[in-house]
């Protein structure tokens, strides 16, 4: 990989006795992070402050980045509470550095922290922007924490900013998990009155939302949708409309999808197993 090319040549400017700049190891680091090389970057930001060197706003929060990809949202808070002892030296975490922290917890769907953080962004007088609204409500949603996520939903709105077709597809998802079909209907048709273009996520979410509530048949009309769109059906979205067919008694139009998903040269998983032989029980199809 290109991370491993650019440790090879900071290897080289160490052997050949040459000082790393702080601008070195942020670029070090960074690409360790995105290439899944946590445990590399850390080793990194030990290295630089061994050299006497004092790490920045940018340091620390390319550090934050690289743990949340790495799914260690917990390392991550340690990181920003590293940085926040560093306040007498002048840093302070930025809009970034929030942001960042509350996506880790957002992966993880650690909502509790997500909100907490979203609270202290606030107390410091930021001004929170879309992404951060999007990555709060998906925190929510992975925490399934519905009506938490339509608050927050309701603040971005209160606040001015125009809602995006990621925070319709996240609160159409946490919609769905809690068995609320027609709030997430609502909202789909409330996209579509602000002129926004719903993508295979947002269709996949409102399919899922429908199978849970029994909706089958309005679940097929949407994946009918999906398709005069022009758009390409996911395994996702499959896998939500074999489930919807078979909490209807459908199994043959849900053996039917399956088949299509494959003809599609889409990997059925687990889940799309779990779905068709539930479809084939709920059928009466046991043998």
């Amino acid at each position: 990989g290109q991370w491993e090319k650019a440790l090879d040549l900071f290897e080289e400017l160490i052997g050949r006795g040459l000082e790393p700049q702080i601008v070195t190891y942020g670029a070090l680091i960074s690409a360790c992070g995105k290439n899944g090389q946590l445990k590399k970057a850390l080793d990194l930001f030990d290295d630089l402050r061994q050299r006497g060197l004092e790490p920045d706003i940018i340091m620390y929060n390319v550090l934050i980045a690289a743990c949340g990809k790495a799914g260690r949202w917990r390392r991550a808070l340690d990181v920003f509470d590293e940085l926040k002892g560093q306040q007498s030296a002048g840093l302070q975490p930025t809009i970034s550095t929030y942001g960042l922290l509350i996506s880790a917890c957002a992966k993880a769907g650690e909502a509790a922290k997500a909100l907490e953080l979203f609270d202290e962004v606030r107390q410091q007088g930021l001004d929170p922007d879309v992404t951060m609204y999007n990555a709060l409500m998906s925190a929510c949603d992975k925490g399934r924490q519905c009506q938490k996520a339509l608050a927050v939903f309701d603040d971005l709105q209160q606040r001015g900013l125009e809602p995006d077709i990621i925070t319709y597809s996240t609160l159409i998802s946490a919609c769905g998990k809690d068995g609320r079909w027609v709030k997430a209907l609502d909202l789909f048709d409330e996209l579509r009155r602000n002129g926004l273009e719903p993508n295979v996520i947002t269709y996949s979410a409102l399919i899922s939302a429908c199978a849970k509530g029994g909706q089958w048949e309005k679940a097929l009309e949407l994946f009918d949708s999906l398709q005069r769109r022009g758009l390409e059906p996911s395994g996702i979205t499959y896998n939500a409309l074999i489930s919807a067919c078979g909490r209807g008694g459908q199994w043959e139009r849900a053996l039917g999808l399956f088949e299509e998903l494959q003809r599609r040269g889409l990997e059925p998983n687990v889940i799309t197993f779990n779905a068709l032989i539930s479809a084939y029980e709920k059928g009466g199809q046991w043998e």
